[in-house]
């Protein structure tokens, strides 16, 4: 076992955790609305751990498609054609994080493109009420700050204190209380979506197209949340400080899920500015 993991084991057993309830181990872990952290289809005994901006939208649509009350829904944000977490006793949630017969999954991304998004969506591009500025101490009327700006802000917050979209993604994941089925690579959706189309007893032809139409908001740039169209926001230019940074704040990230510490591609790295 590598040394993080087993430390990680070593304070999950000493913490006293085990004596709460499953909704005060989930908060203790993962602090914020229990109501946003998971999706469940009870009928296939399916469990959707949220990971922010990794496709959590699309991979809600896929797993509740054949619910009729889908489309009833204001939004897939906090609201549910089934019961959340909230809503289910204790002795439910247990048996759906431990028991044999559900079936637990999530999505992992890149930690570059994962900052990214986060700023491209919650930072930069966001042309709603500022609050998500407030999040990394400027006033909501504020002008964005530059990519690397919003680093240092977010690398001065206690992981557990960061806003979800930025907080590393093992913390997110809770593993210390979840044992896993599946977790994908949101780099290979296509392909890493067939176990939970299997468990949802999707033909090919339906796991076709529900992934020839699934949504990606902020990557395809396309609505703001009052559904109006959404300037482009080009990806940020990072310097090699900027490269040094991520590589700190999700090292757990790289090493746990298989990540290059290298920026892909798609991301221009330039030198360090003066």
């Amino acid at each position: 076992m590598q040394p993080s993991l087993l430390l990680e084991k070593l304070v999950y057993a000493v913490s006293g955790n085990k004596g709460q309830g499953a909704k005060a181990r989930i908060k203790a872990h993962r602090p914020g609305s229990i109501s946003r952290i998971a999706a469940i289809n009870e009928q296939q005994k399916l469990l959707y751990i949220v990971n922010p901006k990794v496709a959590n939208t699309s991979i809600k649509r896929i797993i509740w498609a054949d619910h009729p009350a889908l489309d009833q829904l204001p939004s897939l944000h906090g609201h549910h054609p089934e019961r959340s977490l909230k809503e289910l006793p204790d002795r439910a949630i247990d048996t759906m994080l431990n028991g044999d017969d559900w079936f637990r999954f999530s999505f992992v991304r890149n930690p570059y493109s994962r900052i990214v998004s986060a700023y491209k969506d919650k930072i930069f591009g966001r042309d709603l009420d500022g609050r998500f500025l407030e999040k990394i101490g400027y006033g909501p009327a504020a002008r964005p700050p530059s990519f690397s700006e919003f680093l240092h802000r977010i690398a001065d917050q206690p992981p557990q204190q960061m806003d979800w979209h930025w907080r590393p993604q093992q913390l997110l994941l809770m593993h210390e209380l979840i044992d896993y089925h599946w977790l994908g690579k949101m780099e290979a959706f296509e392909s890493d979506m067939t176990p939970v189309f299997e468990r949802l007893g999707r033909s090919n032809q339906q796991m076709q197209h529900q992934l020839a139409t699934r949504l990606n908001a902020t990557d395809r740039d396309s609505r703001n949340n009052s559904n109006q169209p959404r300037k482009a926001v080009v990806n940020p230019t990072l310097s090699n400080k900027d490269v040094e940074l991520i590589q700190t704040l999700y090292s757990e990230d790289f090493q746990r899920y298989g990540y290059s510490t290298e920026p892909p591609e798609n991301l221009l790295v330039q030198g360090p500015s003066e």
